[in-house]
């Protein structure tokens, strides 16, 4: 139970820390902007995360388990046969709910982390195997469509998903409309699934 209140604080400073990263960039993670942002006395952050190096792990560390359980309770429950239409929905649903806040903010810092992953290799590491999980759900939103939930297919559905997040948090154009968002994934789903006009269904039943 004492750790418990540390191990808040940390994931306290690490929202923070992608908050200041979505709102200012790389160059703007300091310790002292992170004390800013989460209302902490200054020299508060540096208790938890002495150097920047570890300031940004603590970042990655809150981006990946709030992301993961984002994920999980969107796509992860759902295990019943659908139709591509369907599974598009659901799809949809989670884009629309990453790219608004309350999670909107950790798009964008991804984008900045990611950066810093070209030349931290530990996180870089990091992102694989996070991105590994995300292919494993996205292996059940196959199997769902009867699709054969290959390693390629299920990282061609995880990029398709992840060109959608960046297109509605970064591009300069307007968002996406929700329609076009599904439409796109629908085509996704039906060219996995070879379940498209002029092809034969894979599913049963």
């Amino acid at each position: 139970m004492a750790g418990k209140p540390n191990a808040e604080r940390r994931a306290a400073i690490g929202d923070a820390a992608l908050r200041v990263l979505a709102h200012g960039g790389g160059r703007a993670l300091t310790h002292r902007a992170v004390d800013a942002e989460a209302s902490l006395p200054p020299g508060s952050v540096s208790y938890y995360a002495r150097t920047r190096q570890a300031l940004v792990a603590c970042a990655a560390e809150s981006l990946f388990a709030q992301d993961a359980h984002v994920a999980e309770a969107a796509l992860g429950r759902a295990a019943d046969p659908a139709t591509p239409e369907r599974v598009a929905q659901d799809l949809g649903a989670f884009v629309r709910l990453m790219t608004a806040e309350p999670h909107r903010h950790r798009v964008v810092a991804r984008y900045e982390l990611l950066a810093e992953a070209q030349r931290a290799p530990e996180l870089a590491e990091q992102f694989r195997a996070q991105r590994s999980a995300f292919v494993d759900l996205a292996r059940r939103a196959l199997r769902r469509v009867g699709a054969p939930a290959t390693g390629g297919d299920a990282d061609a559905l995880v990029s398709t998903l992840d060109g959608l997040l960046h297109r509605q948090v970064m591009a300069v154009a307007e968002p996406l409309p929700e329609d076009a968002v599904e439409r796109t994934l629908r085509g996704v789903l039906f060219a996995l699934s070879g379940d498209g006009p002029g092809t034969a269904p894979n599913r049963t039943g």
